[in-house]
């Protein structure tokens, strides 16, 4: 972090780094979307701004503590405490994280919930993916909330994607072809990955292909896009002389063994986790 970014942040809200406490370090860390403890540190070590004596003093405060102190209640959550001096980014969580608020403040969305209010705190706890705005009009600040899946993994811009109950709706049931798209349906003039999702079961009757499916969930839209691409990277290895417009005829990666044991989890709204751990049970006796 820009040791500039630290003094305007301490400046906005007049904290000095000579008195600097752990409540007040945590609110700066809030803002930087960086730990309380790496900011302490790099403000001693790095930066210079802190003495030795008052990184390890504010170091050892713990988290609870601090916590504690700035909402009024016990938190054993995540918390991010934002204050009008917020400015020049949005507010990022993930699910099950407390968010701080200042007092006054309207919310407009769904991914929050209020769980205490009163003249001096408004905490919230973020309770979906997706976006939302909060605002205290009569002093002319807002800002964006955004909150991501807990623990996600993944390209930043999908983070905060809402939740949808029909996962085909997020997936177009008219794409673009695509090479994988067309080699695997070059005979069938015009299908798409809906009729292909569809007509699965019937299909599969027809040609007399046991589907070893994931405990009854059958293919969904993206589900068939993934087989088409993996059946264009065989093909462009197995048969090259097959052209299909896009030019390539190598992949980016090659099979490599492996010893080690893997370990399947799938997206809880699956309800396969379950399942997995009933069987592994079953298996052991």
């Amino acid at each position: 972090m820009p040791k500039t970014a630290v003094i305007t942040g301490l400046a906005a809200r007049g904290f000095k780094p000579k008195s600097l406490t752990p409540d007040q370090a945590y609110i700066v860390s809030s803002w930087l979307g960086v730990g309380y403890p790496t900011l302490v540190r790099n403000m001693g070590l790095g930066m210079v701004l802190l003495q030795e004596d008052q990184v390890n003093a504010l170091t050892k405060v713990r988290l609870p503590r601090i916590r504690q102190s700035l909402l009024g209640f016990e938190c054993t959550e995540h918390l991010v405490y934002v204050d009008e001096a917020w400015t020049g980014r949005a507010i990022d969580a993930q699910v099950g994280d407390v968010i701080c608020l200042p007092p006054g403040v309207s919310v407009e969305g769904s991914v929050v919930e209020e769980i205490s209010r009163d003249e001096a705190i408004y905490a919230v706890k973020a309770i979906g993916p997706g976006k939302g705005r909060c605002a205290v009009p009569d002093a002319g600040w807002a800002q964006l909330v955004r909150v991501s899946r807990k623990q996600y993994c993944g390209l930043a811009r999908y983070r905060d994607l809402e939740e949808v109950d029909d996962e085909s709706a997020v997936y177009s049931t008219k794409p673009k072809p695509t090479p994988g798209l067309d080699r695997g349906l070059s005979q069938t003039h015009g299908a798409r990955r809906q009729q292909v999702a569809e007509r699965q079961h019937a299909e599969f009757e027809r040609l007399g292909i046991d589907l070893k499916s994931l405990w009854g969930r059958p293919l969904q839209l993206i589900d068939c896009q993934n087989l088409f691409c993996e059946v264009d990277k065989y093909g462009r290895v197995y048969h090259p002389e097959v052209e299909r417009g896009s030019g390539r005829t190598r992949i980016k990666q090659k099979f490599r063994s492996s010893s080690a044991c893997l370990t399947y989890w799938y997206p809880p709204k699956w309800g396969l986790n379950e399942k997995i751990n009933q069987e592994q049970e079953e298996d052991s006796l």
